[in-house]
């Protein structure tokens, strides 16, 4: 009589899609190790392609018991029990929004069945972001024709997980009445879930115990012997054990040890950011649309591990999986690269899980250290997806073959630049995060580029530039640089409203002009020509002005009052901040500026709304320069009262009080800091020497021609103001400049050195 071995499976719906899933536990099955005795066999060395994915698994399919009805003690109208087993993934079960005191749980959730004839287990799948009601303790409780009373069967952690996760209930509930999940704690004090359903273990009438040495089937048993092979019943395990014999399985890609990342969710709580990649794991491996998938597994940690196929062509996500140890077996939804989610939610230690994906296709992974330059073109040209990942130590894309071979000759180069830009603006932060910066193609021709949780994308037709480390590393690098800036920007401490496209700049002129390319604010823009530069229009539009540096908002419709564009708002409220990065660091030497000023951002008590995030800044500032900075951003406005309404990705008011900037003044007068000994409210890239050495300012002569004015052979300017009437009417930090407007009754310019003393010019 033959054994019959429990697998378990899984099957999910996403719409009309499902998906079966089965794993195997060998129960009372002693497995032996691998040892370094093992016989020698003398074999020819073939390439990897020689091992053909085939032959009959042998498997009976686990089954989907359906659930006829449902309960739920807590319920958002709209989003009731029913969306909890409806197969549709794009809806969800919630508990009330307004019960969210932790007193309130827990939450009852009971499935009701009839005719069943047995569950061994239920998977969970629970909203992707992990966010509100993503289940933490759960208790499961099991009621059956033979026991009718709720008998508890087991608890179960989940710890907010985003992952679709299996729980095994222990031993198997025959004829099962109902199931009831007992919520004891979930993410934000609720409940929710998109999907759980509850399956009957298959079969297999094989036990691949007998043959490898290893729950992932990763090595034969000792003095496994080829009669033996030959004898397996089980056409695809016996097709992997012979070539494992002959060593002509390709192991490189099909089996590996997967090392767990923190979770980035929980990081980006931590540092304030956005959470970075979901992707750490890609497997090098690619599948297409309803194959059947085998996967085994090793020795799992308590925490959840899954496999997630990806298909960029439709989008970033795809179709999840969670994996239990032993054989996991399922019909794909969709095709694509393949990647494996391991993410920790706490600082525990966990080891490395070995992974073996037996059917598929090898696509590769080009990964740094490991491949170099000259690997580059045979990897694109053995590509089996569309899609190729690349992997450095900070980022990791995945681009489209063709653009990669058209494009990029040097694969190890264009990932260290991108590792480049990720660490530069990781250490002016003063963080380092073991998860990676996540960038992919989008093929939405509207997109262009864009960062949000989880990644940065790029539409298909930026790739011939960012695909070519050349230009990465020098024209085409502002892209890039400013959506992983997004990504870094702290919140809201350094991106109140108004700043969305703004405190990003600082990172990518960071990153631009240390790769040695000119800053982009020292540079004309858009349709101001008439400005030698984006500090010179700032100057004028803000601190001639007089107004309020989040005052100058991108308009909404007609009659913007500002007459600017997008863009140019934008730049010129980014002048002030990198003018501290020029000062702080480049003149007065203080490299750990900007760190310790978004340390003091993360660690400080978020302020309570934008306009008093915009005067914490300003004293948060003052600490990490330990100068008193206040006239400096006096001068740029960050003091000036306003109420007003910001388009900033849609339109909210931004108050700025009086009393609220009184309060501010008067806890940076407190710390009793020293002024700054220069007024670098002028500073720009091009005077940064200026500052540095000071200097009295030496009298030239000027001449004027229409509005042009020239000022010739002064020396020790670093800016030069108009006065009309004794009113400032006009900032440049350039010898020559072009005034704006006319009729100017008795103007006066002066020469400004970096302390701020004037020189009065004459004709």
């Amino acid at each position: 009589m033959k054994t019959i071995y429990s697998l378990p499976g899984i099957i999910a719906f996403a719409g009309k899609c499902i998906y079966r899933y089965c794993a195997l536990i060998s129960v009372g099955i002693i497995l032996v190790s691998a040892c370094s005795d093992q016989p020698e066999v003398s074999v020819q060395k073939v390439e990897p392609e020689s091992y053909v994915p085939g032959g009959d698994l042998g498997l009976a399919e686990d089954v989907r018991v359906v659930v006829t009805n449902a309960i739920a003690s807590s319920f958002q109208p709209g989003q009731e029990i029913k969306y909890a087993y409806d197969g549709d993934l794009s809806t969800k079960y919630h508990s009330n929004w307004k019960n969210t005191d932790a007193n309130y749980f827990p939450i009852t959730l009971e499935f009701q069945f009839k005719e069943a004839e047995a569950i061994d287990y239920l998977v969970y799948t629970p909203r992707p972001d992990a966010g509100n009601g993503s289940f933490k303790q759960v208790e499961i409780q099991v009621s059956t024709k033979e026991r009718p009373e709720f008998e508890k069967y087991c608890d179960y952690d989940f710890k907010g997980s985003g992952s679709p996760t299996r729980v095994n209930l222990g031993k198997t509930a025959h004829a099962p009445l109902a199931i009831r999940l007992i919520v004891k704690s979930g993410v934000g004090n609720l409940a929710s879930c998109v999907e759980i359903e509850f399956f009957k273990k298959g079969g297999i009438d094989f036990d691949p115990s007998t043959i490898f040495a290893d729950l992932a089937c990763s090595t034969l048993k000792p003095g496994i012997t080829e009669k033996e092979i030959e004898a397996i019943p089980n056409a695809f395990f016996k097709n992997i054990a012979s070539h494992l014999f002959t060593e002509t399985y390709p192991l490189e890609y099909r089996v590996q040890d997967y090392a767990p990342y923190p979770d980035p969710d929980r990081l980006a709580a931590t540092y304030k950011i956005s959470p970075y990649s979901l992707r750490d794991n890609p497997t090098g491996m690619s599948v297409g649309m309803n194959e059947e998938l085998v996967v085994m597994v090793g020795k799992l940690p308590n925490h959840p591990v899954s496999l997630l196929v990806q298909d960029l062509e439709t989008g970033f996500g795809g179709s999840s999986y969670p994996l239990v140890e032993g054989i996991n077996a399922f019909k794909t939804k969709n095709k694509g690269l393949i990647y494996i989610m391991y993410y920790t939610p706490d600082d525990s230690e966990q080891p490395p899980v070995k992974i073996h994906i037996a059917s598929g296709k090898v696509n590769g992974v080009f990964r740094l250290g490991k491949n170099k330059k000259q690997d580059w073109s045979k990897m694109l040209n053995q590509a089996t997806d569309k899609h190729f990942d690349v992997v450095g130590n900070y980022a990791h894309f995945t681009f489209p073959v063709a653009e990669l071979k058209q494009y990029c000759t040097d694969g190890e180069r264009l990932i260290q630049v991108y590792d480049s830009i990720v660490r530069l603006e990781q250490n002016f932060m003063g963080i380092d995060i073991p998860n990676h910066l996540y960038m992919h193609v989008s093929y939405v021709p509207t997109d262009y580029m864009y960062a949000t949780s989880y990644r940065t994308a790029y539409q298909q037709s930026t790739l011939k530039e960012i695909c070519d480390p050349v230009k990465v590393h020098s024209t085409a690098v502002w892209g890039p640089a400013h959506e992983m800036g997004h990504v870094h920007q702290t919140r809201p401490g350094f991106k109140w409203h108004g700043m969305t496209e703004v405190t990003n700049n600082v990172q990518s002129l960071l990153v631009q002009t240390v790769f040695g390319n000119p800053s982009r604010i020292q540079g004309k823009q858009g349709g101001f020509d008439t400005y030698n530069s984006v500090y010179e229009l700032a100057f004028s539009r803000i601190i001639v002005a007089g107004i309020g540096h989040n005052e100058l908002t991108k308009s909404t419709g007609v009659g913007d009052e500002e007459n600017t564009s997008g863009n140019e708002v934008v730049f010129m409220k980014t002048v002030p901040f990198w003018q501290l990065q020029l000062y702080e660091e480049s003149v007065r030497g203080k490299k750990e500026f900007y760190p310790t000023l978004y340390g003091l951002i993360r660690t400080s008590p978020n302020p309570t709304d934008d306009g008093k995030a915009q005067l914490a800044f300003t004293k948060w500032a003052s600490v990490a320069a330990q100068e008193d900075l206040t006239d400096f951003f006096r001068a740029w406005g960050f003091y000036v009262p306003m109420s007003k309404d910001i388009f900033d990705y849609g339109v909210k008011k931004v108050t700025v009080s009086q009393t609220d900037i009184d309060q501010t003044l008067r806890e940076i007068k407190a710390l009793n800091l020293p002024k700054p000994k220069t007024a670098f409210q002028y500073i720009t890239d091009r005077t940064v020497e200026l500052f540095k050495t000071g200097g009295s300012v030496v009298k030239g002569q000027m001449s004027i021609s229409g509005r042009t004015v020239r000022m010739l052979n002064w020396q020790n300017t670093v800016a030069y103001e108009v006065y009309d009437n004794d009113r400032l009417v006009y900032v440049s930090a350039e010898p020559e400049f072009t005034l704006d407007g006319a009729g100017y009754n008795k103007m006066k310019v002066y020469g400004i050195a970096a302390d701020g003393t004037k020189v009065e010019a004459t004709n």
